[in-house]
């Protein structure tokens, strides 16, 4: 037995011990008085003073005299000495049951835990079903244990019982509010279902209790997107510092705004559409799909002078070729001649490659619209400085093939076309998703393979010091013999 369970009813006995004391010496102070005793034992005939048969005592003599002080003191002394022993029994007894008792808990709890391992375990195996079925077995009713539901909601949830998963972690969630296990797991399981709107609420409840937890403050941004709760999801990504920003949340939120306005056009609300697009233009100004989307609520509205002032600062700002690509369409459905309408869009192009000599893949776009513009000379000059770079994609070979091919230069093309078949070994694509990998014949607002937004680029774009293209190492150019083919030979790679 400790020292400090055994003392541990002596102190409240001595407090009140030394408390009387205390109230013994004042009386003791304040009176001086004595009190005349006469004793006779219980049961007996035994008295003191004994009285004296053969004479007669006096009144005076049959009692002593003793102070009243002594007498109050005596008295104390007597009852705490009883009241001592009682206590010590009783803290003795006491002290036998409880280490019994926590004896036989301890071997409960340990067999219970026995138990509880042994059902996680053929959780985590793969038995799901009678894991289930040994912590249904093991859990009392009436004094449930918290980690036991937990173990068995978590059975359930590996099970694909999300339902009874629910049903599980709602009883913990009723006994202890708070529990985070419970409230992650619930949330977990109602995103799994679907039903965000009660994901949402329950991560809340995460945030309510610890508002730095950023796994909570993540899941709800997400599961305000896929409920398509576009607003409550800016307010959520607004609430985070802009220091703390990463490009990578730039872009999340802009797809934010792109998405919201979608659904304000769709809802033909038109204004509330321009304010967003606007919005988001003042901090995510170099988000392509906002430009597009804002540029075409321009043209819809009648005002093509404001759409014109978008697509080009946007265009001198973004790099992108998807915007350059958009002025070409739009300066070409203008009326008038297209030559002299589309010359703007090639002064941009010239312009925006003298400020920015790196922008490699603008003149791949350039070269493309002097194609289409028949100006095979200056076609041919900007894919041969784009070539200067890595002569080894094939995309370009066979665009100079083409080219050759129709300005009438047939021995070119061949040796082109010739080329570009040795070198390929892709599909070959115009649109590439920066995130994910994926490429697109044409250009799309986000990408379906990995559902994100804004990452489809032109596929000789250029983000940071790293190429797009990191499959396409650069390979030795063929050369081909003196001995030319014969022209059987020729025409089938052309055909091919």
């Amino acid at each position: 037995m400790k020292l400090k369970s055994s003392m541990s009813f002596v102190i409240p006995v001595v407090i009140i011990f030394l408390f009387l004391s205390f109230l013994v010496a004042i009386f003791t102070i304040q009176n001086t008085q004595t009190v005349q005793l006469h004793y006779k034992i219980p049961f007996t005939n035994i008295e003191y003073p004994a009285d004296k048969a053969e004479a007669p005592v006096p009144f005076e003599d049959r009692y002593i005299r003793v102070d009243v002080v002594y007498v109050i003191l005596f008295s104390i002394l007597l009852g705490i000495a009883v009241m001592m022993i009682f206590v010590a029994i009783a803290g003795i007894g006491w002290r036998y049951y409880a280490l019994t008792n926590k004896g036989r808990e301890r071997k409960e709890r340990k067999l219970l835990w026995d138990h509880r391992e042994n059902a996680i375990a053929l959780s985590l195996m793969g038995f799901n079903q009678d894991a289930t079925e040994q912590f249904e077995h093991i859990i009392d009713k009436d004094n449930p244990h918290i980690e036991l539901y937990v173990g068995l909601a978590e059975a359930y949830e590996r099970e694909g019982d999300q339902q009874r998963a629910i049903e599980n972690y709602n009883s913990i969630l009723a006994r202890t509010p708070q529990n985070m296990r419970a409230l992650f797991g619930a949330a977990r399981n109602w995103e799994v279902l679907g039903n965000y709107n009660e994901a949402i609420k329950l991560y809340n409840r995460v945030l309510d209790v610890d508002r730095s937890s950023p796994t909570a403050r993540k899941k709800v941004q997400e599961l305000l997107v896929k409920a398509g709760k576009y607003e409550e999801a800016l307010e959520a990504y607004s609430s985070i510092k802009s220091s703390r920003m990463t490009p990578e949340m730039h872009e999340k939120v802009a797809s934010l705004f792109y998405r919201l306005a979608v659904e304000e056009i769709k809802a033909n609300d038109l204004k509330a559409a321009e304010r967003t697009l606007k919005e988001s233009r003042r901090e995510h100004d170099n988000y392509v799909p906002n430009v597009l989307i804002l540029s075409n609520l321009y043209l819809k509205t009648d005002r093509p002078r404001e759409a014109e002032r978008l697509l080009e600062t946007a265009a001198q700002q973004t790099l992108s070729t998807v915007i350059f690509k958009k002025l070409e369409d739009y300066y070409a459905g203008k009326e008038g001649d297209m030559q002299e309408n589309l010359n703007g869009v090639v002064d941009l192009y010239l312009s925006t490659l003298e400020k920015d000599q790196n922008a490699n893949h603008l003149r791949l776009a350039l070269g493309k619209l002097y194609m289409k513009l028949e100006r095979y000379d200056d076609a041919e000059k900007m894919f041969l400085e784009f070539q200067k770079e890595d002569p080894s994609i094939p995309q370009v070979h066979l665009l100079l093939a083409d080219l050759y091919h129709q300005s009438g230069n047939i021995d070119k093309a061949l040796e082109e076309y010739r080329i570009s078949a040795e070198l390929v070994d892709l599909r070959i694509a115009d649109f590439k998703c920066f995130n994910c990998g994926s490429m697109y014949e044409y250009w799309s607002d986000h990408c379906p393979s990995c559902e994100s937004w804004g990452t489809i680029e032109d596929i000789f774009f250029k983000r940071g010091p790293q190429a797009v293209l990191p499959e396409l190492k650069p390979k030795p150019v063929p050369q081909l013999s003196s001995s030319s083919s014969t022209r059987d030979e020729e025409e089938m790679v052309v055909s091919s």
